[in-house]
């Protein structure tokens, strides 16, 4: 049985069926989208946009009409480093597009720089925002950073078909058109992002519009349940995380000049004017250490390493405090988007947020800034200054 599982690997991995393969669905795809009576929209805007110096976005599970939609035009769009990644890339260089080989999960930094460097040779890119593997309708930090450093906009995107097929058991509700279904890709007004946290939250809402009038557009009504069913508000549903609660007297009080003495501008603009560090760039997100992560300000332990996971969001992950004393929660609706606030529990600086999409057993991702956070492998129990 053994000897069966290896040759049918070496076999499946071989260079001449991954080409074999590869061209097969790319011949598929093809037929397949001759069956179909595509409209594209356009909005206005993007007509009067540089080609060379434009990002696309749109969620994972409609992204079936887009590859033959756009094909030759050299779109650079990223595939992961896996076998189904190398089949990927074969299928999408055949169909004229640029392939970046990354993964957003290992290594997302070296992968988002790759990409960069792409774009910068004067190609488009396009994103599946909540891929590789979700949450669904939630955008991830890469593509809108991108857009952000590079001043590029970034163009919602939404597709739909009359009549589709939902893969049963995929994340995303991966949706194939029926032949001979009338389907639709729209194009939205760009984007143009300054701040990243504030541009996921802008972008989520904008997609999800955009899909929704692709919907429409293609004579159906209502959404669907994962894929652009949610407005970026209703997903959160303005609750607080369940861990901590809300306080305004905190143990450690100084004025604000002395937190501007004490700690770094950076420091200073995420913990106390409620900044937020870009993603991938930040000590701790893909730090390793075996230890308790302390509050940069006071000292407060915050989290512990056995609870820190990697989401692929970009920045430090936690599915629980260290304890329900070391962190509070507050409201946080400075965006236009309810969200839940976390901060230290007994200096009140502002650490990042929590959301409802972590691993069990809590459910919870408590996202923070690294620059929020001090890691020692021994807990210190004095506080700074």
């Amino acid at each position: 049985m053994t000897s069966l599982k290896t040759l049918r690997r070496r076999i499946t991995r071989s260079g001449p069926f991954v080409r074999a393969l590869a061209l097969v669905t790319r011949w598929f795809i093809l037929a397949y989208y001759a069956t179909l009576r595509v409209e594209m929209l356009t909005h206005p805007e993007h007509d009067k946009l540089d080609r060379s110096k434009v990002l696309y976005g749109f969620w994972h599970g409609r992204q079936f009409l887009l590859v033959p939609s756009f094909r030759g035009t050299g779109i650079a769009i990223m595939t992961d480093l896996s076998w189904a990644g190398e089949i990927q890339t074969r299928v999408l260089e055949g169909l004229g597009y640029n392939v970046v080989r990354g993964s957003s999960r290992r290594r997302p930094a070296r992968a988002l720089m790759a990409m960069k460097a792409v774009i910068e040779r004067g190609h488009p890119a396009a994103f599946a925002l909540d891929g590789p593997r979700g949450p669904a309708g939630r955008s991830k930090p890469g593509a809108v950073y991108l857009a952000s450093r590079l001043s590029y906009p970034l163009v919602p995107v939404g597709t739909a078909a009359s009549s589709r097929f939902c893969i049963p058991r995929t994340w995303c509700d991966y949706q194939l058109p029926l032949p001979f279904s009338r389907c639709v890709v729209k194009l939205g007004a760009p984007l143009w992002i300054d701040d990243v946290d504030q541009g996921m939250v802008e972008l989520d809402r904008e997609v999800d519009r955009i899909t929704r009038e692709a919907d429409e557009a293609a004579g159906r009504r209502g959404t669907d349940r994962r894929t652009g069913a949610r407005g970026a508000s209703q997903r959160l549903g303005g609750k607080r995380g369940p861990r901590g609660s809300r306080r305004t007297v905190f143990e450690v009080k100084k004025s604000d000049e002395d937190w501007r003495h004490e700690l770094t501008p950076e420091q200073y603009r995420v913990t106390r004017d409620k900044g937020t560090e870009p993603p991938f760039t930040g000590e701790y997100d893909d730090f390793k250490g075996e230890g308790t992560y302390y509050c940069v300000a006071c000292g407060n332990p915050l989290f512990r390493s056995s609870e820190k996971y990697d989401s692929g969001s970009g920045w430090p992950s936690f599915w629980a405090p260290a304890s329900e004393d070391s962190i509070v929660t507050d409201v946080d609706d400075s965006i236009g988007l309810v969200r839940t606030e976390v901060r230290c529990g007994r200096c009140g600086a502002h650490l990042g947020h929590v959301f409802e999409d972590g691993p069990e057993p809590t459910g919870l991702r408590y996202c923070t800034n690294s620059v929020a956070l001090d890691f020692e492998h021994k807990k210190r129990g004095k506080e700074r200054g």
